[in-house]
């Protein structure tokens, strides 16, 4: 007799040899999670109070013992349509239980045994890592995902993405160190798309275009990873990313001939109109630069850093915090000239460089972005302070010169 096999990564089906059912058929949710409960929990007999539970929880039902019955009997129909020459679901004193002497064969189980391999610090480093491997093909997607809101399955997706996330992790670690830059983007690139947020994966995918010599797709993907950080969790990225940056950021280029693509290089794809915004490492080897040249010409620069803090009063959620920050971001690149250049220093500021300025004038400029931010944004909820310091020439220390 043929295998069942059944998968839960990325969305609920079973296959029994060339018939398929999958949770993409338009039917009741209710069966789909008593199916999904019955399969996963197979070795345990699930009584008619807990599936009542879990399928009505508070819901109001005049008859929930018979609503229950009426659904596995849809269930049982359904589970037709794959030919299978017997009776999957059983009862026995009023519970339900999976047919466990049907060889039932699931991705979390296999993925369960390959992680356990790929941990097992007795075997070889290349079995370890073969298995490792194999796991993280397994893993199609989250755990259920039309399940992601059941109480039930809450905790199993949350299991299954964790102990992904360690394999891709070390994996990409090991992959590493035989310098196989083309295996870590190939596993790494789809887990971005599957846990964004986790840096050591972004580390790793990063660092891997970057030797793999796809120097401008990992700046891309930093870039992109940061507004991530900045606009949903609303924190920064950890030092060991900032570092991977600086890295990256330093000249990659080969030897080239021919100024005219050098320029062509050097040019902006689109000019926007407004200020030069860039991010933060390449703002302080600017600010670096215009330190050297105000030792030689004297001239007069200021650093002038926007701040901005939620009111007590008020609760700004992340996604109005991220709104605000595009209004400021906005006010600061159409208040200044187009030679001048300000960064984003951290989730609540923004950092600007002045050349050329006094402190009056500097003063002017600032006013005249906060009135240009409280023209766009004129809620009440926060506040937008500025600090002004003069950019002092290489080999003297910043002294503070006025705040706002």
């Amino acid at each position: 007799m043929e295998k069942l096999r059944v998968n839960f990564f990325g969305g609920f089906s079973i296959t029994y040899g060339d018939k398929y059912l999958n949770d993409s058929i338009n039917r009741s949710k209710k069966l789909w999670t008593a199916l999904e409960y019955l399969v996963f929990y197979r070795g345990n007999e699930i009584s008619q109070n807990d599936l009542i539970e879990l399928l009505w929880n508070d819901e109001n039902c005049d008859n929930p013992l018979g609503a229950m019955k009426t659904l596995i009997h849809r269930v049982r129909a359904m589970l037709q349509t794959l030919e299978f020459p017997g009776e999957l679901i059983l009862q026995r004193r009023g519970a339900y239980f999976w047919n466990t002497s049907v060889e039932t064969v699931t991705d979390t189980a296999e993925f369960d045994k390959l992680y356990q391999k790929g941990n097992d610090i007795s075997l070889p480093d290349d079995e370890r890592l073969k298995a490792k491997l194999a796991a993280i093909d397994l893993y199609e997607g989250d755990f259920l995902p039309k399940a992601s809101n059941d109480t039930w399955a809450i905790p199993l997706a949350a299991y299954y993405r964790k102990k992904y996330t360690e394999l891709v992790v070390g994996a990409s670690e090991a992959l590493t160190h035989a310098g196989k830059w083309d295996d870590i983007i190939e596993i790494c690139s789809r887990a971005v798309t599957i846990d964004p947020y986790c840096e050591q994966i972004q580390y790793h995918y990063i660092l891997a275009l970057d030797k793999a010599g796809n120097h401008s797709t990992a700046l891309k993907q930093y870039n992109t990873m940061l507004e991530m950080l900045y606009n949903e969790l609303g924190v920064n990225p950890s030092p060991e990313l900032t570092e991977l940056y600086r890295q990256i950021s330093k000249s990659h280029n080969s030897i080239e001939t021919d100024l005219d693509l050098i320029k062509s290089d050097l040019e902006e794809a689109t000019v926007t109109p407004g200020a030069f915004y860039c991010e933060y490492e390449v703002f302080r080897n600017v600010y670096r630069i215009e330190a050297r040249a105000a030792a030689r010409t004297g001239a007069s620069n200021y650093l002038c850093l926007f701040t901005v803090s939620e009111k007590k009063s008020a609760e700004v959620d992340r996604k109005r915090m991220n709104r605000v920050m595009e209004h400021l971001r906005s006010a600061i690149s159409l208040s200044l000239r187009r030679g001048d250049v300000f960064s984003r220093y951290s989730v609540m500021q923004y950092i600007v460089l002045l050349p050329n300025v006094n402190y009056e004038q500097g003063v002017m400029i600032a006013e005249r972005i906060l009135r240009r931010f409280r023209s766009a944004y004129s809620r009440d909820d926060v506040s937008v302070s500025y600090n002004l310091r003069a950019l002092i020439p290489i080999g003297i220390a910043m002294t503070p010169v006025g705040i706002k």
